[in-house]
């Protein structure tokens, strides 16, 4: 997480402290307050009341707080919608700094991965956090997506108390490390909402695509062995691209930026390759939205020892 603190604090004067400070700061699971949806009207009102209307426009509750019965850590985390990232960081950024707020212009995924956005820290008068706001524009699908997360723990109270039982679980792991903490939530999440999607179409969660000699599925991080070997084969490298993929965690991230978002987002993506004889995986297949073209593409990758058996045909043709 390169949360890239543009303005210093009181107490620390380089980006790199204040983010390390952040990310190290103690934390504490506590069991449901019903005060807390009050906390968020009450915050939600003072935003509108002394940010620019013109730039502001939904702003939301969402993340454990606004899940009733839930244990979360007790931070309002608050989603605001603007109409323009640069004129809120010339703009909201300094009203907020003034108020005492911490801003950071973080990044979506890892040490900077975008979209970048702008988040702030809303401290009580003993240094401890009360609110995290953080300010999306409207095509930030995946924040945006958090919302659905809410909902659907909401309507699933038995989805909702495994991840209270994961939270719990993490906390007492990483007591001061907040970015540990988050990290391992985001399988569960991914994997959460992927079923959502999947349980809101009427299709199967995990397995896609069958043919006579190929089972398609979809991808998740337990497929980051694999995903990194393909990935760094000279073969890929040479006729797909280098996609700078070097490690698991590295691996890791690719599938969750890449095919698990597609999955959340437009309900199709890259999925593995399996024989279904014995389970093997031999590559990937599916479709894929890119930005340059206005329909959808098939992409495929086999390794190469999977090469003239027929196996690439088969599997687009499935597709």
């Amino acid at each position: 997480m390169r949360e890239g603190a543009e303005h210093s604090g009181p107490t620390v004067t380089t980006q790199d402290e204040r983010v390390r400070r952040a990310v190290q700061e103690d934390y504490a699971i506590v069991p449901y307050d019903p005060e807390w949806p009050r906390l968020f009207q009450d915050e939600k009102q003072h935003l509108l009341k002394c940010l620019p209307r013109d730039l502001v426009r939904r702003i939301e509750h969402f993340g454990s707080t606004a899940m009733p019965g839930v244990a979360a850590k007790p931070i309002i985390d608050i989603l605001v919608e603007v109409t323009d990232l640069a004129a809120t960081r010339a703009r909201i950024v300094p009203i907020l700094e003034a108020q005492g707020y911490e801003y950071f212009w973080r990044p979506t995924h890892g040490e900077d991965g975008p979209p970048f956005y702008a988040w702030f820290i809303k401290r009580a008068a003993d240094g401890s956090r009360t609110h995290h706001i953080h300010m999306v524009e409207a095509h930030h699908a995946e924040h945006w997506g958090r919302l659905f997360f809410r909902d659907y723990l909401i309507a699933h109270p038995e989805v909702a108390r495994r991840y209270e039982t994961l939270k719990r679980a993490l906390a007492a792991r990483h007591p001061a490390d907040r970015r540990a903490y988050t990290n391992g939530k985001t399988e569960f999440i991914l994997a959460v909402m992927a079923e959502a999607r999947t349980q809101e179409r009427g299709v199967p969660s995990v397995l896609v695509l069958e043919t006579n000699r190929l089972a398609l599925r979809r991808l998740s991080v337990d497929d980051a062995e694999f995903i990194l070997e393909l990935l760094n084969d000279p073969s890929f490298v040479r006729y797909i691209g280098d996609r700078g993929v070097r490690t698991k965690d590295d691996a890791r991230r690719s599938i969750q930026t890449g095919p698990m978002e597609s999955y959340e987002r437009f309900g199709f993506g890259l999925y593995l390759v399996e024989l279904k004889e014995t389970g093997e995986p031999i590559g990937i297949c599916g479709l894929l939205k890119r930005e340059s073209l206005q329909e959808v593409d098939v992409g495929f990758a086999l390794l190469p020892r999977f090469w003239s058996k027929g196996y690439a045909v088969e599997s687009v043709s499935a597709v």
